[in-house]
């Protein structure tokens, strides 16, 4: 192919972020990685981890998908809530928020429980989650990056404490 032809404005594609758009499945496991610093490359030295689903539904896709587990893209773990772990992290702590009562997020109330004391995605190793593509198409939530897409967002997860999934 001549230089020329390698350049070009059309037929571009949105992103190659694999066929599922909405799925559930069980979380398997979490595992980390340690990346080290690249200055050649200008990577910070950083821990990135995988969300491992098995026993997936395939809820909606743009092709067919026949394989049983699903692992997500590297996140990046981070503190700042821009950041894609951020956006998924805090995704995850509003549904998983739901299972608590108005006082028990009520900081002025009595019965209010902390943040830290609250269910946390660690918490949910071996439940069935459910993970959306947040793109805003197709009735899709938006992402609230605007600097690069997030691959996944939490939208359900197990119900209060007690209940079974």
């Amino acid at each position: 192919m001549t230089q020329e032809k390698l350049i070009t404005s059309r037929n571009l594609v949105d992103s190659d972020i694999g066929p599922l758009r909405r799925l559930t499945g069980i979380l398997d496991s979490m595992p980390t990685e340690n990346k080290p610093e690249d200055k050649t490359r200008g990577y910070k030295a950083s821990i990135q981890v995988v969300l491992n689903l098995k026993d997936i539904e395939v809820l909606e896709a743009v092709e067919p998908y026949h394989f049983p587990i699903f692992t997500t893209r590297p996140f990046t773990l981070s503190n700042r809530k821009k950041s894609m772990w951020g956006v998924l992290a805090d995704s995850f702590n509003q549904i998983a928020d739901m299972q608590y009562t108005k006082e028990q997020l009520d900081p002025t109330n009595p019965n209010y429980i902390k943040p830290g004391a609250r269910t946390d995605i660690s918490e949910t190793v071996g439940k069935r989650v459910g993970l959306v593509v947040a793109d805003g198409e197709d009735g899709r939530p938006k992402n609230s990056l605007t600097v690069e897409p997030i691959r996944a967002r939490a939208e359900m997860l197990p119900g209060p404490p007690g209940c079974s999934t």
